[in-house]
């Protein structure tokens, strides 16, 4: 019985002198950490249109259309209006080839204004033909994984649906905290 409570002795010991003790006894990054105040989300509903001004494949995968090629781009955003809101940047990665397209890994940043405040994207969709652009009048999701500015580390998602060959239609719900 006493070696037992000894192994326990030593057991606690070594748990709590050892990540305490380094904490303490050695330099940190962390500044300052605590509790993070409790907030009731701020719920931000978004609708504009993305226009692709710049768009380019690499073909990174093997030769022609295949796994891993690369469709890049950059365009403007537009207000209902007709007014230029912002601009964005876009990513997709062909994840893999179907019949009749493919399907691709998307990576966007919108940012608004001056670039204070954007929002980031991310998902998988489907795109017509080889290499083509998003299937028209199919609306694809995908997950707002966070921001900057007023969308600071928002959550949330995107609907988009091609209008035609340069512009698509987004809807999307963000909640952040901040």
């Amino acid at each position: 019985m006493i070696i037992w409570m000894r192994i326990a002795l030593i057991a606690v010991l070594t748990i709590s002198s050892g990540s305490a003790t380094y904490a303490k006894d050695q330099p940190s990054y962390i500044i300052v950490f605590g509790n993070v105040p409790e907030r009731k989300p701020i719920k931000y509903e978004i609708a504009f249109v993305s226009r692709f001004d710049n768009r380019i494949v690499v073909d990174s995968g093997a030769l022609g259309p295949s796994v891993d090629d690369v469709i890049a781009g950059s365009g403007s955003l537009w207000d209902k209006k007709g007014v230029q809101i912002g601009r964005f940047d876009a990513n997709t990665r062909v994840s893999e080839r179907l019949s009749d397209g493919d399907k691709r890994l998307l990576f966007v940043n919108y940012s608004f204004g001056d670039g204070q405040d954007s929002i980031v994207i991310l998902g998988v969709g489907t795109y017509t033909g080889t290499l083509g652009l998003m299937n028209q009048q199919v609306t694809n999701t995908f997950a707002i994984v966070g921001g900057t500015g007023k969308f600071l580390a928002a959550g949330g998602q995107c609907q988009i649906t091609r209008i035609d060959s340069i512009n698509y239609q987004l809807s999307c719900t963000a909640f952040t905290d901040y």
